[in-house]
């Protein structure tokens, strides 16, 4: 089995297709409504969750914006071609899925996305692997990292397991803190090295830094004292640090 590139996709303010409105439709709907993608749903039946929580009156909501969590447009129909159309202006689909349990029809919705819009479409048809172009997996937001186990769509429960165990490991921790210090971190050596030519210098140190301290004691840097001694690094363009010991002894905040 070969390996997919597993990405951040950014679909703030892109289009974005669904074609059912059951209760698989319903999970891609809690996915897609966060990331501010503007959603157009089509189905002959829309689970009564999606209408009471993003649902609206009439087909195109005049009220969107991508932090309203809100569906953009709502077709309730049998799926027909000219709603591919739906994205206006030919600007096309930024990803097109279908979650309808008549499979015959959702091949032929998958390869006639393809026909139009170029085999470049992003195409995902639930519960067939093979043509799905990505795979959502189980999504873990926590302390303000997103992370993502996949399976490639090969046991989809299963990655949910791998999921919920590693969030209660990872709920003991701070993480949401050392994130912040790290980013900190990161904009003050910037600033203080803004040349560009620099710019392999600092991911290095800011890398090997986030290493030595780990997700134990990242978010208890004290970033200006720990500045100071980027500053003397950086005049050698040394990698060499301090022990961990010393490290941890004289740049952490008490």
């Amino acid at each position: 089995m070969t390996n997919s590139l597993q990405l951040a996709h950014q679909l703030k303010e892109k289009d974005v297709l669904l074609v059912g409105g059951g209760e698989v439709a319903l999970t891609r709907v809690l996915k897609l409504i966060k990331t501010g993608a503007r959603v157009t749903l089509v189905s002959a039946e829309i689970h009564p969750t999606i209408t009471k929580k993003f649902g609206f009156e009439g087909v195109k909501n005049n009220n969107w914006t991508p932090e309203s969590l809100e569906l953009y447009q709502v077709v309730q129909s049998p799926f027909l071609d000219e709603h591919f159309k739906l994205c206006g202006e030919g600007k096309g689909w930024s990803i097109i899925l279908t979650a309808i349990p008549d499979q015959e029809e959702s091949e032929r919705i998958y390869h006639e996305a393809k026909r139009l819009f170029g085999p470049q479409q992003m195409v995902n048809v639930a519960d067939n692997p093979p043509l799905c172009d990505f795979h959502f997996g189980a999504n873990l937001e926590v302390h303000g990292l997103q992370l993502l186990i996949s399976s490639n769509g090969s046991s989809p429960r299963f990655t949910a397991l791998v999921r919920d165990e590693i969030k209660r490991h990872l709920d003991t921790l701070d993480l949401e803190r050392a994130v912040e210090t790290l980013g900190q971190l990161r904009a003050l050596v910037r600033e203080a090295s803004p040349d560009q030519q620099q710019s392999k210098y600092r991911m290095q140190w800011v890398k090997q830094c986030t290493d030595i301290f780990g997700i134990e004691h990242a978010g208890n840097i004290d970033t200006q004292k720990l500045l100071t001694l980027y500053t003397t690094m950086n005049s050698s363009k040394s990698l060499k640090f301090p022990p961990k010991e010393t490290l941890l002894q004289e740049y952490l905040i008490e």
